[in-house]
């Protein structure tokens, strides 16, 4: 049997003592980063990886202090840190030294942050859309990349990926039990995640992902095992970490001269805008991809852009011609088709000036109007109401 000291796990242990050993942070510094490690075990929600990648932005800043306290850091400190990176790790820092500081003055939400961070703001990234939809992997991407693969579980995770669009945490989660295909569907169940145990469905049956299960897994008869577990070193069984699956995708990567470098994010990307761009409901792409109702990762995630909801409105518009301006052209066509009968009555020679015929001409416009204007009206008003939620 196999270790599940692995990935996580281990690079936590590994950052810890090279952290210990570290001649250059404060002892001080080194009690309070044990303590705020342990805080965020005991209390946080989020995962073990997410809780590693706060310890070690928040190892890099002491380390950058050297002996200097935590507690005796300056502005000028905290801004030539994090002058160091680009735009967009300076904004992860500082949202993360300043829950670190919060946590270290034993600060309420409400309360106000120490000087040495208070009045830095957090850098704002004007979002490069061109550069984002490049995130999108396209069919032909997708095939190029299954093609390239070396190995049926190689095959196995860029499947997995594209068509489930689930976290690599998740992803790496996985284990043989909660794997079936019924049905016609493929089913995973994702129990460790950010957010609620949830079942994921595709619709066919994944080859790849099935084949490595079924036939070339070395424990496929455990269903308590975890799915991506392969020969090692010395013919040991390993399980496959997270820097594990961004290095293939890397390989893979290069194999299927994509031009571009994939990783496991960029199916997640690929899955939620493909399901906006399929026209699948909100609720039920946050329900699939682990998303809180009306998250603002909606926004970051879809790439469908302007133009596919110009394509949604035009293909809406087809069926629904029940408009303003349709009003106007059928209410022309009534008037018109109105005058038209007077002509014929005044043809047939009637005594159009009587009470009764002016009557009966009346009555009929007036109810042909109130019909059409009853059957359509409550028509505009459902589809003005599905133009403005989406």
């Amino acid at each position: 049997m196999y270790s599940y000291l692995y990935g996580v796990k281990k690079t936590s242990q590994k950052r810890r003592q090279k952290m210990v050993n570290n001649k250059k942070i404060s002892p001080v510094n080194k009690e309070k980063i044990k303590e705020f490690e342990n805080r965020l075990k005991l209390s946080s929600s989020v995962g073990e990886s997410t809780i590693e990648n706060q310890m070690q932005i928040v190892d890099k800043f002491a380390e950058f202090l050297e002996l200097k306290k935590f507690t005796d850091a300056t502005e000028h400190d905290i801004l030539t840190f994090k002058k160091q990176y680009s735009k967009s790790t300076q904004k992860t820092y500082l949202v993360i030294l300043k829950k670190f500081y919060r946590w270290l003055y034993n600060l309420d939400k409400d309360d106000k942050l120490p000087d040495c961070i208070r009045k830095i703001e957090t850098v704002r990234i004007k979002r490069d859309k061109a550069k984002e939809y490049k995130r999108v992997i396209t069919p032909d991407e997708y095939i190029k990349l299954v093609d390239s693969a070396k190995s049926t579980m190689h095959k196995a995770i860029i499947e997995t990926l594209y068509n489930f669009g689930m976290r690599v945490s998740e992803l790496l989660s996985m284990r043989i039990g909660e794997v079936e295909y019924n049905n016609g569907r493929t089913k995973i169940v994702i129990t460790e995640s950010k957010t609620d145990t949830r079942n994921n469905y595709c619709v066919g049956r994944l080859e790849n992902l099935l084949k490595w299960i079924e036939t070339y897994h070395p424990y496929k008869d455990k269903p308590e095992n975890k799915v991506w577990l392969y020969e090692g070193k010395n013919k040991v069984i390993t399980e496959l970490t997270r820097s594990g699956i961004l290095q293939l995708l890397g390989r893979v990567s290069s194999y299927a001269n994509l031009n571009k470098r994939v990783n496991c994010h960029d199916f997640r990307h690929t899955s939620i805008s493909r399901d906006r761009k399929n026209g699948v409901p909100q609720s039920i792409i946050e329900q699939k991809h682990g998303l809180a109702h009306g998250s603002k990762m909606m926004g970051v995630y879809d790439h469908t852009g302007d133009t596919e909801y110009e394509k949604y409105i035009l293909n809406k518009s087809k069926n629904s011609p029940e408009t303003y301006e349709s009003l106007k052209q059928e209410n022309k066509k009534i008037k018109t088709n109105y005058e038209e009968r007077i002509k014929t009555l005044e043809e047939s020679k009637l005594d159009l000036n009587s009470k009764a015929i002016k009557e009966l001409i009346d009555n009929q416009v007036e109810s042909r109007i109130d019909k059409f204007l009853k059957e359509t009206i409550p028509k505009i008003k459902a589809e003005m109401q599905n133009i403005q939620g989406i």
